[in-house]
């Protein structure tokens, strides 16, 4: 049985990180999987594909870059974007990574078809998509079976960060949010509900 977490307030990422590892760790000895609904303080990530933060990231004033071991390139985090971390035994489910990432995207696009919103998948970048829009990232990490990291959902985001890096290394995408597709002014806790009903593990 997954135990899903929705953890309120702004967290900050290096913080969060250090505890889900533990936490993995943990499940890779058995314990239960867990799933965990968070929302970030403002945050650059680069993840292990990128060899210099340069290289992707420039004028983030303020605003702190972190180096983290999930897969992908350079991502923002922060108020407005709601963040899944998912701690699931792959070994024990018998899940390839290519598959689980498969089911995080199939979770996303069934959470946003329950709000009206049509959401697919790339044929070459990973990730949800509403047309050629980038709505949601996805970053995994894998150690000991047990996967760490998840995706990140943007509900009610300031995408004008999203501006000053390359999100995901994919030059001239366009990111959007549920609050820019809909219209209307909402909470990052607008889809809260959908995820968690939406969940696949």
């Amino acid at each position: 049985m997954t135990k899903i977490s929705l953890i309120k307030g702004e967290l900050g990422y290096q913080d969060v990180v250090s505890r889900m590892k533990l936490r993995a760790d943990e499940i890779a000895s058995g314990a239960d999987e867990e799933v965990w609904l968070i929302q970030h303080s403002c945050v650059y990530t680069v993840g292990a594909r990128a060899a210099a933060f340069d290289e992707l990231c420039h004028n983030i004033y303020g605003v702190p870059v972190c180096k983290s071991d999930r897969g992908g390139l350079a991502t923002y985090h922060g108020p407005g974007q709601r963040v899944c971390y998912a701690m699931i035994n792959l070994r024990k489910r018998g899940l390839s990574v290519r598959d689980y990432i498969f089911l995080l995207e199939e979770w996303i696009i069934s959470a946003l078809k329950r709000k009206d919103i049509s959401a697919n998948r790339n044929d070459v970048n990973i990730g949800a998509w509403v047309d050629r829009k980038k709505i949601a990232s996805i970053g995994v990490h894998v150690s000991k079976g047990v996967s760490s990291h998840g995706f990140a959902l943007n509900v009610c985001t300031e995408m004008s960060y999203f501006e000053k890096i390359i999100p995901c290394g994919i030059l001239g995408v366009e990111m959007t949010s549920i609050e820019r597709e809909i219209g209307e002014n909402i909470r990052v806790d607008y889809a809260d509900e959908e995820i968690i009903n939406a969940i696949p593990f």
